[in-house]
């Protein structure tokens, strides 16, 4: 009886060990499915930028860096953020932050408050809400179970892979464009156009590389950090635009995470913000550039 009570040990020790893990798709689908069923949540996002432009006569290069942090209650259908944008080599940083309580938004950009003329309280909130569109990117994405690592004292599987191919050729698109605002060559007209069709020549693709790695608690399947990498190299005859020399080299390293999932998190709007006197009802959709973002 001893003997078969030792083996039946060795057995369930052996189960245990070997116990499977969920298949990448079942993780994906956990996190999605988690992230429409929060109340409240916090975040913070850096992000690192580096560029290197060049042509036969002619090199340089330009880092900045974007720490971004922010809190959502959907309970009371409110949000915050704050961002601050450093550039290598310059005194000086740019700053915002935004507020959306009451139904109504108010964003500062340096010293100066300006309100926001709501037409859709639902969407502005979806903005501010990130966490489905991040979780709805992860289950997009093709990704693959890599291990599991300690994030933020829980024990979390780690996923890794690439986003579906519209996603990837907006993100490299927006990398490009945010590449010739600081750059000391003329952004082809081709490139300003709107067209979609220009950012989309296999070539970009090519020579570039975008990589997504999450992080998803083992116990609640919440999303608990996200990584993008990205990289890129473009040059006038990959994309089959008009004639000029110039080579743009661009790597982006952005990591988010996510915390006080149901915590008691209030959000109060300053007094100086109801004193401005700007008001605007067009040019919204920038705040993608602030939130650092791409919507799936």
């Amino acid at each position: 009886m001893k003997a078969y009570t030792i083996a039946f040990l060795a057995l369930l020790m052996i189960g245990t060990a070997f116990a499977e893990e969920p298949a990448a798709d079942q993780i994906k689908a956990m996190v999605a499915e988690e992230a429409i069923n929060l109340a409240t949540y916090s975040y913070e996002r850096v992000a690192e930028a580096s560029i290197r432009y060049s042509n036969s006569s002619f090199e340089a290069d330009f880092q900045a860096s974007k720490v971004t942090q922010g809190m959502v209650n959907l309970t009371s259908q409110e949000g915050w953020w704050e961002a601050k944008l450093t550039a290598t080599g310059r005194e000086e940083s740019l700053g915002w932050e935004g507020y959306f309580v009451n139904g109504s938004e108010y964003w500062k950009e340096g010293d100066n408050w300006t309100e926001f003329i709501v037409d859709d309280p639902a969407s502005i909130m979806a903005d501010y809400n990130e966490m489905p569109g991040q979780a709805n990117l992860v289950n997009l994405s093709s990704m693959e179970l890599v291990g599991t690592e300690i994030c933020d004292g829980e024990e979390c599987y780690v996923l890794s892979g690439t986003p579906p191919e519209p996603v990837l050729q907006r993100m490299l698109g927006v990398q490009l464009l945010a590449a010739f605002y600081p750059s000391p060559f003329t952004m082809p007209s081709e490139l300003g156009d709107e067209d979609e069709e220009v950012l989309e020549i296999s070539n970009l693709m090519n020579n570039s590389s975008v990589e997504i790695t999450a992080w998803a608690s083992k116990d609640s399947g919440l999303l608990k950090r996200l990584d993008i990498n990205s990289s890129l190299v473009m040059t006038p005859e990959m994309m089959g635009i008009s004639p000029s020399e110039f080579r743009i080299e661009s790597t982006l390293n952005e990591s988010t995470t996510y915390s006080q999932f149901g915590s008691s998190i209030e959000i109060e709007l300053p007094p100086e913000a109801l004193e401005g006197e700007t008001y605007r009802t067009e040019g919204t959709d920038w705040r993608w550039a602030v939130f650092g973002k791409i919507k799936p």
